[in-house]
């Protein structure tokens, strides 16, 4: 295995990590008989352009959770995070679950503007719904990470209408900021990674607005690579003046860390509520 491809490769904690996303599983089934608020609202003509919202029961709009979930942009599916809005609506903070589609069928660019037609469309109907649309966090995981800073990025946010002061805090956790390091490896069996794309769909490359709070973080136990992808992506943030917290977590694998974002007490879950 090439240096780049052992530098991301998730097969060495294999066999646990599937009993992580087993549990992840079994939580979010329940978690959406629960709350089963506004499940499966289509943003988009394709299949897998919907979004699960789980809001609390409260008069009045209420700030939001907007989450990608990962899977290197060709697997998982917004069903199976679920599990993560449920202390958000315990504390009156709704959580949107977005669904969007998968390559190889689609391409980073297509994947992109899909969730980028998310945003839009949870701000244009958010009130509809008991949410503030003035008030979001955006969060992800690992490719979902790449998603939620690619459509927070100023001029993605500029280009589906959403004010930059509408972004309360953004999340990234185990993301991936830069595509260069990605091309000729693995990766490369499902997603067409050329110059152009690189430069077009690398959030290092296109930065939120620097009004927007930012969380980075990692898991210690991951392989080398997301760390590396956190360090230099917050760097950039920090050279153009962010405010950017990245943080490498003791004990946490590439799929453990998710769990944090949905367990108070917890700097992701921390982080939520201090931002809206």
């Amino acid at each position: 295995m090439a240096i780049e491809e052992r530098v991301y490769s998730l097969t060495a904690s294999q066999e646990a990590s599937s009993k992580v996303l087993e549990e992840y599983t079994r939580q979010s089934l329940e978690a959406r008989e629960r709350y089963p608020t506004y499940l499966g609202q289509q943003y988009g003509a394709r299949p897998e352009e919907c979004i699960d919202l789980f809001v609390p029961e409260k008069k009045g709009s209420v700030p939001f959770v907007a989450f990608f979930h990962g899977g290197w942009w060709k697997a998982n599916n917004r069903i199976s995070r679920a599990f993560l809005a449920e202390e958000y609506v315990k504390r009156g903070i709704g959580f949107a679950s977005i669904g969007y589609p998968l390559a190889p069928e689609h391409q980073i660019g297509s994947i992109v503007a899909s969730a980028q037609s998310a945003l839009r469309w949870l701000h244009t109907n958010a009130k509809s719904f008991g949410l503030d649309a003035s008030r979001i966090v955006l969060a992800g995981n690992s490719a979902g990470a790449h998603l939620a800073t690619m459509v927070g990025s100023a001029n993605s946010l500029s280009q589906a209408g959403v004010p930059s002061d509408a972004i309360s805090g953004i999340i990234a956790i185990s993301g991936l900021y830069d595509l260069r390091p990605l091309a000729g490896t693995f990766v490369e069996e499902w997603m067409q990674l050329d110059d152009k794309v690189i430069s077009d769909f690398s959030p290092i490359h296109h930065l939120p607005p620097s009004s927007v709070p930012m969380m980075l973080v990692a898991g210690k136990q991951e392989p080398e690579g997301f760390n590396q992808q956190m360090a230099e992506y917050a760097g950039a943030l920090s050279n153009a003046g962010h405010s950017v917290t990245a943080k490498t977590m003791d004990g946490h694998s590439h799929f453990s860390i998710i769990g944090e974002l949905g367990r108070p007490g917890t700097a992701l879950f921390d982080f939520v509520q201090a931002q809206i």
